[in-house]
């Protein structure tokens, strides 16, 4: 089943731009990581492109969740912005 539609993370402090089909919010341990489905303080972010193509955050610092459904946090060394963007067909 293919979505119609892909994440976009855009890192605020230079405009680095990052898309991908999937995501996951993992809270970071020494005994492995654990995954979720919603963002909270102390996950990172991991954005899958393709199998073994990913991009990952730092921790969470803060977050704010839009009315469009966009997400803006603050990491422990930047600041994004994580939209839901529909493809175009």
């Amino acid at each position: 089943m293919k979505k119609d539609f892909i994440y976009r993370l855009t890192r605020l402090n230079d405009g680095l731009v990052k898309e991908g089909t999937q995501l996951a919010w993992i809270n970071y341990k020494l005994t492995g990581n654990s995954i979720y489905k919603r963002i909270a303080k102390g996950r990172g972010l991991v954005i899958y492109r393709s199998m073994g193509s990913y991009w990952q955050t730092t921790l969470v610092q803060s977050y704010k969740k839009l009315e469009d459904g966009t997400i803006m946090f603050t990491t422990e060394n930047s600041d994004y912005k994580l939209e839901k963007i529909k493809k175009e067909k």
